[in-house]
């Protein structure tokens, strides 16, 4: 079963998403076969549907004749302006117009008094040149966090004196 991933056509070691988006080459999430994926072997990635451990291989995308799952984000729902309101707890922040945005907006979190905030990073995929930053407080700010490049694994940050947190981030125009 194809799953939606490939060969980099700019750099044959590289695999990714067929989106484009999330690059992995085994320092990143990937399920290969420990000895995979085999130079040559395909620019198209299968799951082994034999075992529960659903592995990867690669293999030319128009040999087998296979089923394929791949789902991309629905982007069209999500908002194309900066918020108007304050975010409230449990909402995702979406760069407006993701996957390709430009637009600068400012996002403030903040909790009742003597209350702490913690914001889990579900997902960050930036390029070289776009940054997220995670500051505690309103006035100098202090830098939890500078963020660039891709975190796939879920990830926590929590201010530890004040009631404040702001994500702010900047970058190339890639959202």
């Amino acid at each position: 079963m194809h799953i939606g991933a490939h060969q980099s056509n700019v750099d044959p070691n590289v695999w990714v998403w067929s989106d484009g988006e999330v690059p992995f080459n085994g320092k990143t999430y990937d399920n290969f076969v420990s000895f995979f994926p085999i130079p040559g072997g395909g620019e198209c990635t299968a799951m082994l549907t034999e075992t529960t451990a659903a592995l990867w291989t690669n293999e030319n995308c128009d040999e087998n004749e296979q089923s394929f799952i791949c789902r991309r984000a629905d982007f069209s729902t999500l908002p194309k302006n900066c918020p108007s309101d304050a975010q409230k707890s449990g909402e995702y922040i979406f760069s407006p117009g993701l996957p390709n945005s430009d637009i600068p907006c400012e996002y403030m979190l903040f909790v009742n008094a003597n209350k702490l905030i913690e914001i889990e990073m579900t997902l960050v995929a930036t390029d070289s040149q776009d940054f997220l930053e995670i500051l505690e407080g309103t006035s100098g700010p202090h830098l939890l966090a500078n963020l660039t490049g891709t975190i796939l694994t879920p990830t926590k940050f929590k201010t530890a004196k004040s009631n404040v947190l702001k994500p702010n981030g900047a970058g190339s125009g890639r959202g």
